[in-house]
């Protein structure tokens, strides 16, 4: 297995050698993050408090609050207000980055931040 990685998150995968690719083990996915010599997966799921204490952190909350509020969607609405979790694979996530300037890798690394943020 050949990783391509952005901040040591994997973002593209080749059975075949890659030039400036490095070699990684069977079982890395997308979105693993290489910590030492191993590799980890991303966080499933962090805390709603997580999530939005990681995005204050990069400056994206206020961002992310007026488009929820104002984009018509009550599904998106009522998960923001009401979820205890917010999922990696959740389809308001998917819906959302793009809007507030997150690549796929930003989402990871989100989610990675996220999940070390204590109360």
């Amino acid at each position: 297995m050949y990783i391509r990685s952005e901040n040591s998150i994997a973002v593209e995968l080749s059975l075949e050698p890659v030039e400036g690719w490095e070699e990684g083990p069977e079982g890395v996915s997308v979105g693993f993050k290489k910590i030492g010599e191993g590799w980890v997966a991303p966080p499933v799921e962090v805390s709603v408090f997580q999530a939005k204490a990681a995005l204050a952190l990069i400056g994206k909350l206020a961002m992310a609050e007026a488009i929820i509020a104002g984009s018509g969607d009550p599904l998106m609405q009522l998960a923001w207000a009401e979820a205890s979790v917010f999922r990696l694979d959740s389809p308001s996530i998917a819906a959302l980055a793009p809007l507030i300037g997150l690549s796929q890798t930003q989402v990871f690394e989100l989610f990675y931040t996220a999940s070390n943020i204590s109360a």
